[in-house]
């Protein structure tokens, strides 16, 4: 007859099995992924499963068989088996002690990762991006590849999005009424992941141009200058005056441009802007990781037999981009980073000085780039893209529409940028990521960006990667 207490223990031992099957844990992760390594789990979890078994089948023995124990005494004393024959008890005692142990180890581990977690102010959480975390260690174990998690918010289409007074659908309050990320709150672990998977080669390419590339800078930005000194010792030291963060290669961050006369992005005012609402240290503290995918708009054009003069204002319509992207031969992911080569920046490089300084004034330049229409905003929101980028100074097609036959739609930074939440990069180096995915027919690649960490920042060099 099994007493009370034998019952506790074995309540406990299966749920001993249960938490030993269990992917994921904390004590999993602090026990046998972080000590033992990839080449141990599956031998650690065998071993966890086998122990239980053991112990359960022992106790499944004794129900049946009362003379279990003397049974395994007397195989014992002939030499049939090496087992001691104690009670069924001790074997569950010993089951019980080694859930316990496996409990305290994981509030321990909870603990520890908590307060470490802590100490890292430059880390900031997403409700839905750990939900995905979890639910990628069960899949990056067994290398089943990897999928978007259903724990990402819902996007509605661009024609469900509200209308702000201006006139433009708003992602106003998706992720939350102090959202400051916009639709990169689209990254994660699964986009990373994701990402990676773009990886073939392993080749790096800097997507930056030198920061003295524009040289007077466009829009009549200040020229920095670069102070070198040298120290008795013989170290060298330096300084910068004057250095814009979007006189070269750039992003735009959502502090950058209004949605409309004194409203930002999720409603942010002009005060709270100013003191750093919105900036560019949001998303420096997260960093900018995910999949880049290039539609090579120039190329397109010729191949189409539509050439065209990137110093002109000539304007990509969707079916433009649309024609680019089948070419590439890729289906957009929600969180891509899109890049749009125009060929703008290498037409600036064969331009003279003279040319150069002419088109630095704003009123002298003109550069190809999206179309100014609702249709473009659409495309580019149902798509549901994290970023979008190009090689331009605007990204969409300047001179900008301030004409009321193009209004709202005329600038279309505000609709990108104040209503959306998307990323804006400008003055970026395509050539070299085109010409090597003309070579091996690949237009996408992980792209890798870490904008500087200026708190109340608008704008921040790109510092942007291509892994391929």
């Amino acid at each position: 007859m099994i007493e009370i207490s034998d019952s506790l223990l074995i309540v406990m031992t299966f749920l001993g099995l249960a938490h030993a099957g269990r992917r994921g844990t904390h004590v999993r992760t602090a026990l046998v992924r972080n000590r033992l390594g990839a080449a141990y789990r599956k031998r650690a979890r065998f071993a966890a499963y086998a122990f239980y078994l053991v112990i359960v089948a022992w106790w499944a023995l004794a129900s049946v068989s009362p003379d279990v124990e003397s049974t395994a005494r007397a195989a014992f004393r002939a030499g049939l088996v090496e087992f001691p024959g104690y009670h069924v008890r001790v074997v569950l005692a010993v089951g019980l002690v080694a859930l316990t142990v496996m409990v305290v180890v994981r509030l321990v581990g909870t603990y520890v990762s908590e307060k470490r977690r802590r100490q890292r102010p430059s880390c900031r959480e997403h409700e839905f991006d750990e939900k995905v975390a979890k639910d990628f260690v069960a899949v990056n174990d067994e290398r089943l590849g990897y999928e978007m998690s259903s724990e990402l918010p819902d996007l509605p289409d661009y024609d469900e999005l509200p209308k702000t007074d201006f006139g433009i659908g708003a992602s106003w309050g998706i992720f939350g009424q102090s959202d400051e990320d916009g639709l990169l709150n689209l990254h994660g672990p699964a986009t990373t992941l994701q990402a990676a998977q773009s990886i073939v080669t392993g080749e790096v390419i800097r997507l930056d141009v030198p920061l003295d590339f524009f040289d007077p800078p466009l829009y009549g930005r200040p020229r920095y200058t670069r102070n070198t000194v040298v120290t008795e010792n013989g170290s060298v030291d330096e300084s910068y005056s004057a250095l814009n963060p979007q006189s070269s290669s750039q992003w735009d961050a959502l502090s950058h441009v209004a949605a409309y006369p004194g409203r930002y992005y999720n409603g942010a005012t002009l005060d709270e802007v100013l003191e750093g609402r919105n900036s560019i240290a949001s998303w420096a503290q997260r960093g900018i990781v995910g999949r880049g995918v290039l539609l090579d708009l120039q190329r397109d054009a010729e191949l189409n037999g539509q050439p065209y003069d990137p110093g002109s204002p000539h304007a990509f319509s969707v079916a433009d981009l649309e024609r680019a992207r089948q070419r590439a031969g890729v289906e957009f992911r929600r969180g891509d980073i899109i890049l749009l080569r125009t060929g703008f920046a290498a037409w600036y490089a064969g331009l003279g000085a003279d040319e150069r300084q002419h088109i630095s004034d704003r009123s002298n330049m003109a550069a190809a780039g999206l179309e100014h229409t609702e249709e473009m905003a659409r495309y580019l929101w149902n798509i549901h893209c994290s970023a979008v980028v190009s090689d331009t100074p605007c990204v969409e097609v300047f001179p900008m529409g301030h004409s009321s036959p193009e209004s709202p739609f005329g600038i279309l930074h505000r609709a990108l940028l104040g209503h959306f939440g998307m990323a804006i990069g400008e003055l970026w180096w395509l050539e070299e990521l085109a010409a090597r995915s003309h070579d091996d027919g690949r237009a996408t690649c992980m792209l890798v960006s870490a904008p500087l960490y200026a708190p109340g920042g608008v704008g921040s060099m790109a510092n942007a990667l291509a892994i391929r």
